[in-house]
């Protein structure tokens, strides 16, 4: 038996074998210090690192907010004089209010503060504008807030129909929704912010490269639903430019998708 060939064989293999392992452990290291880095990266610049837009500052701000349950509300015939069909409100308003085309949301604001024109209104904050293509209707919406925070649900909530007549637009009617009995069914907890909300998608691939953010809201949603009474946690809803909506729960930061909440 050559011994020399068999021991050469053993020193081929052991040097192999520890080039192996060598190569696999700074590939270990590489990575691993590329995922450190990541992770010590603010999320403006993993953001511009892949190329992903959004206007203006990220908020680092922690909001408080609940486990959350309320009910439908039930309209009375005579409320403001409107028409009821029990949960839905519909008001034809009868006085003039004008609404200017370039700030739209700021005068649904100020529409809001007046309680002569919508039923409890001081509950309510402006949630959006859709125009039509004649540029001659607007729809402007309006979601019912609980302590700050906007409650995005179809009972809660006001649809404004406004016209344009002889170059001005008027605000014609609205539907209303709305709930009532709310109750905390826990503490209120510090939520994540919009930063964090940002972080947990980035890092979850949820954000496509040169993607773009069109807009980011802090909202209640529905999670149980006992026919009137629901529950509601709190969520970072964001949107992106193809209209993709991606959500994270933001009281444990759980990204929701249909099967979780």
């Amino acid at each position: 038996m050559d011994f020399s060939k068999i021991e050469k064989l053993f020193l081929f293999i052991f040097v192999a074998l520890n080039l192996f392992l060598g190569y696999l452990l700074i590939g270990n290291i590489r990575s691993n210090i590329g995922v450190n880095s990541n992770l010590e990266m603010s999320i403006q610049d993993k953001l511009a690192k892949d190329q992903v837009k959004i206007d203006g500052a990220i908020s680092d701000e922690h909001a408080q907010g609940y486990y959350l349950s309320a009910e439908r509300y039930s309209f009375k015939s005579d409320t403001l004089d409107a028409v009821t069909t029990g949960q839905v409100l519909l008001e034809n308003v009868k006085s003039k209010h004008y609404i200017n085309d370039d700030h739209i949301e700021s005068d649904i604001e100020n529409l809001l503060e007046k309680e002569d024109v919508v039923y409890e209104s001081k509950q309510y904050k402006a949630l959006g504008i859709d125009i039509k293509k004649d540029n001659r209707d607007i729809i402007a919406h309006a979601g019912q807030s609980y302590k700050g925070i906007i409650i995005y649900d179809d009972f809660a909530q006001i649809t404004f129909n406004i016209a344009k007549e002889n170059g001005v637009f008027l605000l014609k009617s609205f539907n209303q929704t709305m709930l009532t009995n709310f109750k905390e069914l826990r503490e209120k907890q510090d939520l994540i912010s919009e930063n964090e909300a940002l972080d947990i998608l980035y890092d979850n691939n949820k954000l496509p490269v040169k993607s773009t953010i069109k807009n980011t809201l802090l909202a209640y949603t529905k999670i149980v639903d006992l026919n009137k009474q629901f529950v509601f946690v709190p969520v970072w809803y964001v949107t992106l430019s193809d209209s993709t909506r991606l959500e994270v729960n933001a009281i444990n930061g759980a990204i929701i998708t249909n099967d979780t909440i």
